[in-house]
């Protein structure tokens, strides 16, 4: 039962975005991921506890639970900070999910749960290629392609992955194992699926995607290539010349196909630069324990502010944005968790790489351990460029592939563990009872939870909604009643002080916006805290507010724009004559009305009279 659960997530969850909640395609994945785990954890206590099937602990088990009891217990510590994170509900999830993945021992349960990923990936490719036929719409109007995911680069990474997984399972032949129709059937979907990633990949234009497939590809025909060389050597002076030009020709190809990507996006390359070095100097001033799990959008535009306040004519000021990722998970991972974080991570991969690739006689690598392998390959290559801790089915993807691979683990300090020996204990029945109906409590408690959740994500869209059409007094009661359970999510608090900004109450206004900065900041915040204090007449404060959010982003032309109205107001005609003149002078990244306007305007005041 509990595989089932999982393989309808594995199947399903990529194709979530139509719930009818803020920011769907990230709260209502989580809400039927976080429902259908819950729906699990009864299954997999009673299949441990009073079963006579027997598992085994490994020494990656022990580190990942280290790892996630790190993370909890500093955000136990964290207080009051403590941000309102699905990533961190999700990482509940995926922990189970390890686990009953790990319990479904025989291949042919897990080759089920493969097959049902490798589905899952047929449906996003049919998604993909309707979207680019016109008959369905995507869920970002700067992408023509996104499949089910709010932006192309994700839906590539997802993608990424399941091809390595197919590409895996096509070279193993395993829709052999099948007879008649499922095994022609098989062949067509690992068939579709490396044929319609191969011809995506173009279209994503990702570079992430590009090499993610390249190096997964390699990985897995590494051996053919090797066998393929050695018998050109055996032919002698021609053989070897054919194997240098074939090498020169597989370099080349390449070489210049991740050339040409990085050409056509030259702009996002040197963008992840600036992002990557503000991020080091976040690593160099919390080395041990970070800044905390998922709270590196809170300190990131910090760190990029004052860059650029000590480095007023970088180039680099034209390609800066809100910024909420490090583009890098190793990267982010380590500003987030610190050195202490990163070592179980270590260990790790330390022990799964001995215990396959570490002595002369490795331990073997199956079918399901290659597929495995190769998906977990594609998703971390693609974390190299990307974010993706915060995309739930690559990440459902990735633990679920590390727990194949940790099935296959041997190592000397493994532990095979059962419950058959405490069931003949007096106590075991009142014990294994008492634990069976706690774990049923928790279940009920977190449906709850997760039903609080869905009717606020709705209700959260609802004001969105209320507060675009203007109506501003009942977007601002919706929002108050959503208060208590989002009061430490930054994004909802910077709605909420925008809607009471808009409808004249100032002060609460700075109230909300304030108490947002603990969980976020960008440059929505500042400019919105900076017209409220000018709406009360605190220039200085307003003014201050504006230059932040000017230094986070130096290339935008609204945030200097705010400034010269301010010292207009203020009276200051020094300060926004020479803002008037840094704007005339400011290059236009992408051209629109808007920016046309605010350059007319900004000419038309310097070419006044009287100055």
């Amino acid at each position: 039962m509990k595989e089932k659960i999982i393989a309808i997530l594995l199947f399903l969850i990529p194709s979530v975005d139509f719930l009818p909640f803020w920011n769907p395609a990230v709260t209502g994945r989580f809400i039927l991921f976080g429902g259908f785990i819950a729906a699990a954890v009864p299954f997999l206590v009673f299949y441990y506890l009073f079963s006579a099937e027997r598992f085994r602990v490994t020494i990656p088990d022990i580190l990942l639970l280290v790892l996630f009891a790190y993370i909890s217990t500093e955000r136990i510590f964290s207080g009051a900070d403590r941000v309102f994170s699905i990533r961190y509900y999700e990482l509940w999830g995926l922990c189970i999910l390890y686990m009953v993945v790990r319990s479904a021992a025989d291949e042919k349960r897990i080759r089920f749960l493969v097959w049902a990923a490798i589905a899952g990936g047929s449906l996003q490719l049919i998604v993909g290629y309707l979207q680019l036929a016109g008959l369905l719409r995507s869920d970002n109007s700067l992408f023509r392609v996104t499949g089910s995911f709010f932006n192309s680069g994700p839906y590539a990474g997802y993608l990424a992955s399941v091809f390595a997984i197919s590409l895996s399972c096509w070279k193993a032949k395993s829709f052999s194992k099948a007879r008649g129709f499922c095994s022609r059937a098989g062949e067509f979907v690992l068939l579709f699926n490396l044929a319609g990633v191969f011809l995506m990949i173009p279209l994503l234009k990702s570079r992430d995607c590009f090499l993610a497939v390249m190096v997964s590809s390699v990985f897995l025909y590494r051996n053919e290539v090797r066998l393929f060389g050695k018998r050109l050597a055996k032919r002698g002076p021609s053989g070897k010349a054919i194997r240098v030009l074939f090498v020169s020709f597989i370099v080349c190809l390449l070489s210049g196909g991740f050339y040409l990507l990085v050409k056509t996006k030259a702009s996002s390359s040197q963008g992840r630069y600036l992002v990557w070095r503000n991020t080091l100097k976040m690593i160099g001033d919390h080395p041990l324990t970070g800044v905390g799990y998922d709270r590196f959008k809170t300190r990131y535009m910090d760190y990029q502010a004052s860059y650029f306040s000590t480095h007023p004519g970088d180039p680099a000021g034209l390609l800066a944005g809100n910024v909420y990722y490090a583009f890098c998970e190793p990267l982010q991972f380590v500003a987030e968790n610190g050195i202490l974080g990163l070592l179980p991570v270590l260990a790790g991969l330390y022990f799964l790489g001995r215990s396959f690739w570490g002595s002369t006689k490795p331990a073997g690598i199956g079918e399901m351990t290659a597929a495995a392998a190769a998906g977990l390959i594609a998703i971390l290559v693609f974390s190299l460029f990307s974010y993706t801790a915060d995309i739930l089915p690559i990440k459902m993807n990735g633990i679920f592939l590390f727990a194949i691979l940790v099935s296959e683990y041997r190592g000397r300090y493994d532990r095979i563990c059962s419950f058959a020996k405490w069931r003949r204990s007096p106590v075991f029945r009142p014990v294994g009872t008492f634990l069976l109906l706690l774990v049923i409590a928790g279940f009920f408690q977190a449906s709850l939870f997760l039903k609080r959740l869905a009717y606020g994500f709705s209700d959260w869209q609802n004001a969105s909604v209320l507060y675009l059409g203007n109506q501003f007094s009942e977007s601002r009661r919706v929002y108050a009643s959503l208060y208590p359970l989002f009061g430490n999510d930054g994004d909802f608090l910077v709605h909420y002080g925008k809607v009471l900004y808009f409808g004249g109450d100032y002060g609460s206004a700075i109230v909300i916006l304030r108490s947002a900065k603990r969980y976020i900041d960008n440059t929505v915040l500042e400019t919105s805290l900076g017209d409220c204090y000018r709406g009360i007449g605190e220039y200085t404060l307003a003014e201050d507010a504006y230059l932040t959010a000017s230094y986070m982003m130096p290339g935008s032309f609204y945030n200097k724009y705010l400034l010269v109205k301010l010292y207009q107001d203020g009276k200051e005609v020094i300060k926004a004559r020479r803002m008037a003149d840094e704007i005339q002078h400011l290059t236009i990244k992408v051209p629109s009305p808007a920016i046309d306007s605010i350059k007319s305007e900004m000419k038309e005041y310097l070419s006044a009279p009287g100055f």
